[in-house]
């Protein structure tokens, strides 16, 4: 909910007090509503459900191997919607990195986690969506002590990377042609762009509807040249740095892949991949009489979109961290670990 309200201060920042309170109760209103469609029996529930009931949390941070985190600041936020504040509660992981959090919230408890040597984890536990028959006993979520293992990442050799994040839709210029892009560059490569070695190229089917109207489309891309291709990366949910730390140069690259969108107007559909997963890629390799691999670059590409445009073209949005090293593979980018230093956990988490 936390979540819920930042988005809509973004979407609709005229929202006076009292609209946004008469929000914050029909988004109560509607939780309460779903969740006690299978629960219509237990009036406990419903309770808490509208007033809260209180949580008791054993966190548990650990690294990627599983070792404790021991002496990491956490704040642990308790979202109780019937109130004009959220309550929440500070304090240090320890040796065992375990810290108990309680408090009294209504559905979620949002928790961020920092250590030196460490991203900063985020995660949150939907207490309402407890499998515990009852869901709530004596005022108390069940399980009362509910285990929450969260992972912290280690800052290992963040490295300055060649970052594209931007939001910039750039124009297809052509359907059903192969039309290369340069990372390098970040644009078309000539003579449609200014690039000049393209790293991957693109293919756009579409019927040439327009935007308010189409129903689909599809797109390929392949990487250009022996060994060039890429492999999926599942983002690590939990940590401020959710990509991988480096390529991995063993793997199998793959050289194509194909991308397919359904839209309707009730649900568009836009990102194509980036909530979950990045490619991993590798480009502009160089290999010897035998085949064998003599260097490459690597980046990971975070987010990939296409869809109709206007004019008649279709559009196309990527966002990705390259390596500007020849041969190395490392894609621990330093700009989240400079936002990391700079962003205190205070401003971030509320």
């Amino acid at each position: 909910m936390p979540i819920l309200r930042v988005i809509i201060s973004q979407k609709c920042p005229r929202l006076n007090k009292a609209s946004m309170k008469l929000l914050r109760l029909v988004c109560l209103f509607a939780c309460v509503v779903l969740s006690a469609r299978a629960d219509q029996d237990d009036p406990e529930f419903i309770n808490a459900l509208t007033f809260g009931a209180d949580a008791a949390l054993n966190v548990y941070l650990h690294d990627e191997e599983g070792n404790p985190v021991p002496n990491a600041d956490v704040r642990c936020g308790f979202w109780l919607m019937t109130s004009k504040r959220s309550g929440a509660v500070y304090g240090k992981s320890d040796v065992s990195g375990h810290y108990m959090a309680k408090g009294k919230c209504n559905v979620d408890a949002h928790l961020a986690a920092v250590c030196n040597g460490y991203y900063e984890s985020f995660a949150v536990r939907g207490l309402s969506k407890t499998t515990a028959s009852p869901k709530v006993k004596d005022g108390k979520w069940q399980p009362y002590g509910w285990e929450w293992p969260v992972l912290m990442r280690r800052i290992k050799n963040p490295v300055r990377l060649d970052v594209y994040n931007s939001t910039r839709d750039y124009d297809i210029p052509a359907t059903n042609v192969w039309v290369g892009f340069d990372m390098a560059k970040r644009d078309w490569v000539k003579p449609v762009g200014s690039g000049e070695t393209p790293d991957f190229e693109i293919k756009f089917l579409w019927d040439g509807t327009c935007r308010l109207n189409y129903t689909g489309s599809e797109l390929a891309i392949r990487f250009v040249g022996e060994k060039a291709g890429g492999y999926w990366f599942e983002k690590v949910e939990d940590s401020k740095f959710k990509y991988t730390y480096e390529a991995d140069t063993n793997r199998n690259y793959e050289s194509v892949f194909n991308f397919k969108v359904v839209r309707d107007k009730v649900n568009p559909v836009r990102e194509v991949f980036g909530e979950d997963r990045a490619l991993v890629v590798r480009t502009r390799c160089k290999v010897d009489e035998k085949g064998m691999l003599i260097s490459a670059y690597y980046a990971q590409i975070m987010g990939l979109e296409f869809g109709a445009g206007s004019k008649g073209k279709g559009r196309f949005m990527i966002r990705y961290m390259r390596n500007t090293t020849e041969n190395d593979p490392n894609l621990e980018s330093d700009e989240i670990f400079r936002a990391y230093q700079i962003d205190p956990p205070s401003v971030r988490v509320r």
